[in-house]
């Protein structure tokens, strides 16, 4: 019954991720504003989404029990098998908690985009709870990365935590300067960008990679995402900043 969930929610998963890294690029190649940046921005919403809870989902099952979903059958050794489970459960709390980084960020970037300067919008259980969430879980993959010594997981798990941190400054800092929200909007979206092609990366392109790159440099293709993603962002935020004199 676990695997049969999994599966489904892979097939999910995988489906619109697909559609949703591509519909990534509209909004940022669009007029800021023009009927199709805001369409095909909701189109995105929707699909990171789709993917974030579907990715929350997968990752629990193989956490809470990894050889229900890797070995159904029960065909491994008990070698294969205490692998399988240590494999499972590292790789599957940095899915959980890149999932979450990409709910969060998606509905941080929404939701200011909707509260503007009002935001009681963020402040609800369910925004603060998906925050908090992220903060656990980039810590224990912290603390799984230095176990592993997995630069990978050390890297993200920071991000995460200041990514959450910022979010948190943003709903509770005193006064919002004119126009700051759409820096908010801009900055998380990207943000969720960057998280769900490090995923892809990470997890849907491994195998592609395997072909392709050695493994000490693969690091790299996992790594490059949130290089683009921090240019864009910033680039990106300082015209906007200039533009509406968001100091």
């Amino acid at each position: 019954m676990l695997e049969l969930i999994h599966m489904t929610a892979l097939v999910v998963h995988i489906a619109i991720g697909s559609v949703a890294l591509i519909i990534f690029w509209l909004p940022i190649i669009e007029k800021k504003g023009s009927a199709f940046h805001k369409r095909s921005g909701q189109w995105f919403v929707w699909g990171m989404t789709a993917v974030s809870l579907s990715g929350i989902l997968m990752s629990s099952l193989v956490f809470i029990d990894p050889l229900a979903i890797r070995d159904p059958q029960g065909l491994m050794t008990l070698t294969q098998a205490n692998q399988a489970v240590e494999v499972g459960r590292s790789s599957s709390a940095f899915l959980f908690m890149l999932s979450f980084l990409v709910l969060c960020t998606t509905r941080q970037s929404s939701l200011a985009l909707v509260a503007r300067a009002n935001r009681d919008v963020l402040k609800t259980p369910l925004h603060l709870f998906c925050i908090c969430m992220l903060v656990v879980s980039a810590f224990y993959v912290g603390y799984v990365g230095l176990q592993r010594t997995s630069m990978l997981y050390e890297i993200f798990s920071v991000l995460s935590i200041v990514s959450a941190l910022g979010m948190l400054r943003y709903i509770y800092k005193r006064d919002l300067k004119k126009s700051e929200w759409i820096i908010e909007h801009l900055t998380n979206i990207v943000a969720s960008g960057i998280a769900a092609y490090t995923a892809f990366f990470v997890f849907g392109g491994q195998s592609f990679l395997n072909h392709l790159v050695p493994g000490d440099y693969q690091i790299l293709f996992w790594i490059m995402p949130g290089v683009i993603g921090a240019t864009i962002s910033r680039t990106f935020a300082v015209k906007y900043r200039k533009q509406y004199r968001v100091a």
